[in-house]
């Protein structure tokens, strides 16, 4: 039995035949009281045949298309979703008056700029072949067994603490660097957050800690850090003001600079995070028991509800108020796509006056993280 793509290549894995060697080794000499011979089992070298490993990779939407629209006052966000979603998948539409963020994987991706037109100027345009990067991962062999060239160094990179595949999924499509894995049940620690630092090949380095509790150690990495990177914390307390921030984010921009314009994003996001009590409590005027459903604004706990739906719902409406265009939730790995359908077309009926975007996070523990903007 063996893997299918090394059957194919005529190649064995290395660490998998090594350990069988070391048994029969074993076997043999307490069996037979022999010694092994160091070159009993090396007959021959097994050459690599690049030919036989080469896949046929299937990707629907074969290009990785990313923008900003600026200039695009009083813009409907939803518009611009239903102009877009015909066109590919994995879509991501945010933002607000002055600048909205746009990525979608698509097979035309100039009808996506396209469309994007008629809403504003573009800028920071990226298109990518995932097809052609999946066939250069895939077959380059030579490369892949000599030592690679360093990166060249961009001016600034972005390391974030998130959990849930959709969650990281966001987040990288926003350019970050690299997710550290953390959230409220397991905070990274400095170290973890100082070694995603020096794997960044960038001159500075925006941490985005979105944790009250992990932006103390992500301020440590300043000190700890071994090199001339200049390293800033924009202090996101939840991955909702995350993707607010990242709007603002400029890759060529001042680090400083950048972190005080994303800095002053996150002021204009209320959120919440609906999850289940671990322990009977008594605060802000709550009764709560273990088990209960609450729900967290803004990092206090702030309402009591039977069900997460329901939490949610309670959640929006306090958060809501005059100034506010956009909800935003993702829901997490205990949410079923069909109840999320199902609350989606609750908050349009009930707050039909607001967009309204709905993604898949998969965070463990929270039913639902949810922002108003």
């Amino acid at each position: 039995q063996m893997l299918p793509v090394l059957k194919e290549a005529g190649v064995v894995d290395a660490g998998g035949q090594g350990l069988l060697f070391f048994l029969e080794g074993i076997v043999e000499g307490l069996a037979e009281h022999k010694d092994i011979e160091l070159d009993t089992y090396i007959d021959h070298v097994v050459s690599r045949d690049e030919a036989r490993v080469r896949k046929d990779i299937e990707i629907e939407f074969q290009y990785c298309t990313e923008l900003l629209i600026k200039g695009s006052n009083n813009t409907d966000l939803e518009d611009i979703r239903s102009h877009l979603g015909p066109l590919g998948d994995s879509m991501l539409v945010v933002g607000d008056e002055d600048i909205i963020k746009v990525h979608i994987h698509s097979n035309h991706p100039g009808k996506v700029l396209e469309t994007c037109l008629q809403w504003g100027d573009l800028s920071d345009i990226k298109i990518n072949n995932m097809l052609e990067e999946a066939h250069e991962h895939l077959n380059n062999w030579d490369n892949q067994m000599s030592d690679p060239e360093p990166e060249p160094l961009k001016k600034i990179g972005l390391v974030a603490v998130g959990v849930g595949q959709g969650i990281v999924e966001i987040l990288n499509s926003l350019g970050v660097d690299i997710v550290v894995e953390g959230g409220q049940t397991m905070n990274p620690s400095t170290e973890d957050l100082l070694n995603a630092c020096n794997s960044v090949q960038a001159e500075s380095i925006i941490i985005l800690p979105n944790n009250s509790n992990i932006i103390m150690a992500a301020q440590q990495v300043k000190h700890l850090i071994d090199n001339d990177k200049e390293v800033v914390v924009v202090p996101t307390k939840s991955v909702m003001q995350a993707i607010t921030a990242l709007i603002a984010f400029d890759a060529e921009g001042d680090v400083n600079d950048v972190a005080e314009a994303m800095t002053a994003e996150i002021e204009q996001v209320k959120y919440a995070e609906i999850t289940h009590a671990v322990r009977d409590s008594s605060i802000n005027g709550l009764e709560i028991h273990a088990g209960d459903v609450i729900g967290i604004i803004g990092g206090k706990i702030s309402l009591v509800a039977d069900t997460p739906e329901e939490a949610l719902l309670k959640a929006i409406e306090e958060m809501i108020d005059e100034d506010s265009e956009l909800i935003t939730f993702f829901y997490g790995d205990q949410v079923t796509e069909e109840e999320a359908n199902e609350i989606t077309e609750q908050i349009n009926e009930k707050f039909s006056d607001y967009e309204i975007e709905v993604h898949y996070g998969g965070q463990p523990h929270y039913s639902y993280w949810v922002a108003v903007e």
